[in-house]
């Protein structure tokens, strides 16, 4: 079971708090998958963002080079400022690599997410957004009758055959170079096996996106591909639900912010929200979806 580790700067309240380099942590089950929610002090969050060691010493030591030169600091203390430098440095080191260790406990099925880039995260980074087990994840949102997809995955085939006989439209919108032989033989194959007619937009680039009329007036399942986060949904009917599948964070704010009436999913905010998400996914199961 792959284990998702939300790694996220946590509020803190006090002098004390803000100087310490301690770190919350929550475990969930969430059903197909282990996370773990990791809240982070600010002086762990700047010690996890600094670069390597190696890369602060090459750093270092070219600006001393340049005060050298210019004579700012008189030898003795640069080598006392310098000593307590590299000890400062060495110890952060020590301490990003602990918390490396103690959440990495299986490093083969493992992957961290933050808001921020931490570089020494970065080899277990999450990029599974479009995989197919995820993607059948968040389709577990998926309550509706009326579907719109929104470009294109490798999956898309399977999320089709698998929500087809609850469907009564289906609006496949997507860029004309990524309809192909292939993309073309599903549309058929849906009418000819199901009885549904797929209807088909193709937009000449990706940003035709942000200039379309999406218009819905029942609400519908949203099934989110595109990556353009400034989508119209003023033409989206009330009570539809939106599956962003890239989880990207402006098209969360423009869609919850601004009393749009569409309910949003996204990995990322059941990572954020764990609690609210497995109640979610507990009534969709107990409604009788996804079966």
């Amino acid at each position: 079971m792959d284990t998702i580790i939300y790694v996220y700067l946590k509020k803190e309240y006090g002098a004390r708090n803000q100087e310490s380099e301690n770190y919350q942590r929550q475990d969930f089950s969430m059903g197909t998958y282990h996370l773990v929610k990791v809240g982070v002090s600010s002086t762990l969050w700047r010690i996890l963002r600094e670069q390597d060691l190696e890369e602060n010493n090459a750093e270092k030591s070219e600006e001393d080079g340049v005060l050298s030169v210019l004579h700012f600091r008189k030898k003795r203390e640069r080598r006392r400022r310098e000593i307590a430098r590299q000890q400062r440095l060495i110890r952060e080191a020590e301490c990003r690599q602990s918390f490396l260790q103690e959440l990495l406990e299986d490093r083969e099925h493992s992957y961290f997410v933050a808001e921020e880039s931490i570089p020494i995260l970065e080899g277990w980074t999450f990029r599974g957004y479009w995989e197919e087990e995820w993607v059948m994840h968040l389709m577990q949102h998926a309550t509706l009758n009326h579907f719109v997809i929104l470009g294109t995955a490798e999956c898309i085939p399977v999320i089709i055959l698998k929500y087809v006989r609850k469907m009564k439209s289906l609006r496949w919108i997507l860029q004309e170079r990524q309809f192909g032989d292939v993309e073309q033989e599903l549309v058929e194959e849906i009418y000819e096996e199901y009885g549904l007619a797929v209807e088909v937009k193709l937009l000449t680039e990706e940003k035709d996106y942000r200039r379309m009329q999406l218009v819905c007036p029942q609400p519908v399942v949203v099934v989110d591909f595109s990556e353009e986060p400034r989508i119209p949904t003023s033409d989206v009917g009330k009570g539809s639900i939106w599956l962003d599948m890239s989880a990207l964070e402006e098209k969360r704010r423009r869609l919850e912010e601004r009393n749009t009436g569409i309910a949003y999913f996204s990995l990322k905010k059941e990572w954020k929200q764990p609690q609210k998400a497995l109640y979610q996914l507990d009534t969709n199961s107990k409604n009788g979806y996804n079966t």
